[in-house]
């Protein structure tokens, strides 16, 4: 609420009580737990003259931005950075696994989740402000760190919510699992977007980020977060993480599909990112749809073609891991899309040894996968 001219007693207090009616959105999930009004005159300076009640009620109900800026501070500074500590790793998947396995408890991330819910409350009012300068770095990581267990943890999985149905759906049907049953969920959503390239023309990116090949942590089965208690733990978790990203390829297929019934075979499509998997696995060959898997050539038109096919074997690899390079990393395009290809690069020629002994990010803080590009001429 903006408040631009003079009120008094009464009408005032009417007024900003308004903004105290929270918006609500079962279906959506959305809550707006309070509102804000921002006074133009200096009504808020002399609150107590303005209003004829008494002072002590006043300030009961209505809150200075500077006591939210004080409360703010005191939050990211005292209840902050036991959780910022948590991540060692630069958000790698090691960081990722730690904080799904340290939030396996209800009751500790029942607490997590107030007390982010409050850290962002505060920072969506004071925002935009220079006060958050300060902040703005360790409060991104707080956020990312709510979003992994979020993700990881809540009955709604948060990506496309259509696909992730359809994608449930399928394998409920085809797995007879039960209603009680865990679901597998992973903690990157694929990102989608379209871009207009004129004349009616528009360019489909799929960009996505596979769970990597570290074993899922499995609760009660790690004594810290390098030593696994048993090997049918370790390879329990190891199966889960394939899982994952075959879910994820799944989901992306899915996606590919929906487009092309929906623009034609014809449709421009790149899917990008890090599979965390070479071009003879599961998950990327469910991505590119051989006809020889699905013994089907009614769906050759649909076929998805790795850009990096034309790059010599010596030099395609995007991760050098015990001396062995591999290609993890994908540029892979639809059929239509790949005849404005012109050629692709992987710039490894510095790439370290990702498995290096007692590598750190703080020693080599540069990534350990190499650049994928591809060019082409639309």
């Amino acid at each position: 609420m903006y408040l631009d001219k003079p009120m008094h007693d009464h009408t005032l207090l009417q007024a900003i009580a308004r903004v105290n009616r929270p918006y609500e959105n079962e279906a959506a999930e959305m809550v707006t737990p309070r509102g804000l009004v921002l006074d133009f005159v200096g009504i808020f300076d002399k609150l107590e003259k303005a209003l004829a009640f008494d002072s002590e009620e006043i300030n009961a109900i209505v809150k200075d931005l500077k006591l939210l800026k004080v409360l703010f501070k005191t939050k990211m500074e005292q209840k902050a950075p036991e959780y910022l500590g948590l991540i060692e790793q630069s958000f790698n998947d090691r960081d990722v696994d730690s904080l799904i396995e340290h939030f396996r408890d209800p009751e500790r991330r029942k607490q997590f989740f107030k007390e982010y819910t409050e850290i962002e409350m505060l920072y969506e009012i004071i925002s935009p402000d220079l006060f958050l300068r300060p902040y703005i770095d360790p409060y991104a990581t707080l956020s990312s760190i709510y979003a992994v267990v979020r993700n990881a943890y809540a009955r709604t999985v948060y990506v496309d919510r259509a696909f992730q149905k359809k994608t449930n759906a399928l394998v409920q049907e085809h797995s007879g699992a039960d209603d009680d049953a865990d679901a597998i969920g992973w903690e990157r959503p694929m990102l989608h977007t379209q871009i207009d390239l004129g004349d009616d023309r528009r360019l489909h990116v799929i960009n996505l980020h596979m769970k990597s090949k570290i074993a899922t942590s499995i609760a009660g089965q790690k004594i810290d977060n390098y030593t696994w208690r048993s090997v049918s733990a370790w390879a329990e978790g190891s199966f889960v993480s394939s899982m994952k990203r075959v879910g994820q390829a799944l989901q992306v297929r899915m996606l590919i599909d929906d487009i092309m019934d929906t623009d034609g075979d014809a449709a421009l499509i790149a899917v990008v990112g890090d599979f965390n998997a070479t071009c003879d696995e599961v998950p990327v060959r469910a991505i590119i749809g051989p006809v020889q898997e699905t013994g089907n050539p009614a769906h050759a038109p649909r076929i998805m073609i790795p850009c990096e096919n034309n790059i010599p074997d010596s030099s395609r690899f995007s991760l050098y891991h015990l001396g062995k390079g591999e290609m993890i990393d994908h540029i892979i395009a639809s059929r239509a899309f790949f005849r404005s290809f012109q050629h692709a690069e992987v710039h490894n020629e510095a790439l370290p040894d990702e498995s290096g002994a007692f590598r750190t990010d703080v020693k080599f803080p540069e990534s350990d996968h190499a650049p994928v590009i591809a060019q082409f001429e639309i």
